[in-house]
């Protein structure tokens, strides 16, 4: 789950750097298109209080004006239905609307345009900002396309964009490539407003870009997913071992070895030395660590595993005793359950475990915790008696449990 998690958040991740290239190279194209319509029409601003003169008298302003700003083609002068001055032309008697997208007649506000080209320069798109005087003349300013294609190429570069459109005036669009509908997506569109035109920039994203920034992203956390997976598949296997029964597990902890035998002794007033000693079962479980003795004893009477768990106690005393340098008579306590108690096998592993530790000749008392006594007293009765008299002279005490 942490990888597929890892994925999906890349992928979000990227999308959103896609988004944050996009808002960026959006706003420079903004504040760029609103530098330059503020310089032209601060320019045709300039040029208004004098545009009722008469051509030759203008021409000279035109073209220096013209002149000093690089993304300019013209400064013209329309009178009524006809430029009566440009800078590019000079006395040009050519009517507006004869330029495709220019209006006929001069609009009586600010306006905007883009035509397919130009008396002049006819294969090339311009843009046209125009402003009336009041006098019933307009200047307008003829940008060279080229100028909005070079600024889009600078702030949207089509490695990281596969098209961009700018939409001056109402319904004319400068692009400077065609968006791919398979290939690319829109990721970014602005409107606004400046100098009073309306302006709208849309970006289309590179799919091969996004996917870059995805498989970059997703190289950098793979290896934080892969631990985290790791992490849940252990917690999971914790979780279903912890879960399991408590039958399969003192099973598996007898197959491997996690039991074993403390013995606590007793000491003999006479002669200061070990006496006796009682053999405890422990469980240290791999995974876990100690068991407490009253949890595991009481869930393998449950579990009905009591009689394994005993024979295996049996056998690791029997294993211990073989290194003892024990005196014959040495007493040994081993503690029964009830369960074990009530068994037809009880009979049989004492005998096992009596004859497993015969060359030492030690004394062997079985404990019956008297609780199980009790609460097992038709298999007391029993079993208790056969016990006195088969189990080669040794003894069965009771035990409070404690």
């Amino acid at each position: 789950m942490p990888v597929a998690l890892c994925g999906a958040l890349t992928r979000y991740e990227a999308r959103l750097i896609q988004q944050r290239e996009a808002a960026l190279s959006t706003a420079l194209v903004k504040t760029q298109i609103n530098a330059l319509l503020l310089d032209v029409d601060g320019r045709l601003a300039r040029l208004a209080p004098i545009a009722g003169r008469r051509c030759p008298e203008l021409l000279p302003r035109l073209m220096r004006e013209a002149a000093v700003v690089p993304h300019l083609r013209s400064l013209n002068v329309v009178d009524g239905d006809v430029v009566r001055c440009s800078s590019a032309a000079g006395m040009d008697q050519t009517p507006p609307g004869a330029i495709a997208n220019i209006p006929a007649h001069a609009p009586s506000g600010p306006w905007l345009a883009i035509a397919s080209g130009t008396p002049v320069v006819p294969d090339r798109p311009a843009l046209f900002v125009g402003r009336p005087t009041g006098t019933g003349r307009t200047v307008f300013a003829v940008i060279d396309d080229r100028y909005l294609m070079d600024l889009i190429q600078d702030v949207a570069p089509p490695d990281m964009f596969d098209g961009a459109e700018i939409q001056l005036g109402t319904g004319v669009i400068s692009r400077r490539a065609e968006p791919d509908g398979t290939a690319s997506m829109l990721v970014m569109t602005a409107q606004t407003t400046m100098q009073g035109h309306p302006v709208a920039i849309r970006l289309y994203g590179s799919s091969a870009r996004l996917y870059r920034n995805w498989g970059a992203l997703a190289l950098r956390f793979a290896p934080i997913a892969l631990v985290l997976s790791a992490v849940l598949v252990w917690l999971c296997y914790r979780v279903q071992q912890s879960l399991s029964s408590m039958h399969e597990r003192i099973l598996r902890g007898i197959r491997a070895r996690e039991f074993h035998v403390e013995y606590q002794p007793l000491y003999s007033i006479e002669t200061g030395g070990c006496a006796s000693v009682e053999a405890l079962l422990r469980w240290r479980r791999r995974d876990l660590g100690p068991v407490r003795p009253d949890v595991f004893i009481s869930s393998a009477e449950d579990e009905h595993v009591i009689v394994p768990l005993t024979q295996h106690m049996l056998a690791l005393v029997g294993e211990d005793m073989q290194a003892w340098a024990a005196p014959p008579g040495f007493h040994v306590s081993v503690n029964f359950a009830s369960g074990h108690l009530s068994s037809p096998v009880l009979l049989d592993d004492v005998r096992a475990f009596a004859a497993s530790i015969a060359a030492r000749r030690p004394q062997i008392i079985a404990e019956i915790t008297e609780r199980n006594l009790i609460g097992n007293a038709s298999a007391a009765r029993r079993m208790i008696p056969a016990q006195e008299t088969h189990t080669g002279g040794h003894d069965a005490a009771g035990h409070d449990g404690g």
